[in-house]
C-alpha cells in the first residue's frame, strides 16, 4: 500500500465493527446491521463531497491517515482514481452478487 484510500478506511472500519461485535462469524448482514451498507456509506462520505470546503476537509483527513499509517514524512498527492477497480471493491461486489443469487 502506497497510500491510504477511502475504501481501505471503510474496509478496516467494517473489520473493527465485526471485531467489536458479539457475532460468532462474519456475515454481510449481522442481525440488523448491514456491513455492505456501512462500507458504502463510508466510501460515499469520502467520494461524494460536493463543496470545496468538504473536499478540503476530506483531503486533510486523508493526509492525516496517510501520515499516521505511513509516517510523518509522507507527502500526499491527491488522487481521485477509479477505486471500483481495487481488489476490496471487487471482492465486496462479488459477495453482494453471490449473496443475492
Amino acid at each position: 500500500m502506497q497510500t491510504v484510500q477511502p475504501r481501505a478506511i471503510a474496509y478496516v472500519a467494517c473489520q473493527v465493527r465485526f471485531a467489536l461485535s458479539s457475532a460468532g462469524s462474519w456475515a454481510i448482514v449481522d442481525g440488523v446491521f448491514d456491513t455492505h451498507e456501512f462500507y458504502e456509506a463510508i466510501v460515499e462520505w469520502f467520494e461524494e463531497t460536493k463543496t470545496e470546503e468538504d473536499k478540503n476537509f476530506v483531503d486533510e483527513l486523508l493526509l492525516w491517515w496517510n501520515r499516521s499509517a505511513l509516517g510523518p514524512t509522507f507527502s500526499f498527492r491527491i488522487e481521485r482514481d477509479n477505486s471500483a477497480q481495487k481488489s476490496v471493491a471487487k471482492s465486496l461486489k462479488k459477495r453482494r452478487i453471490s449473496s443475492s443469487s
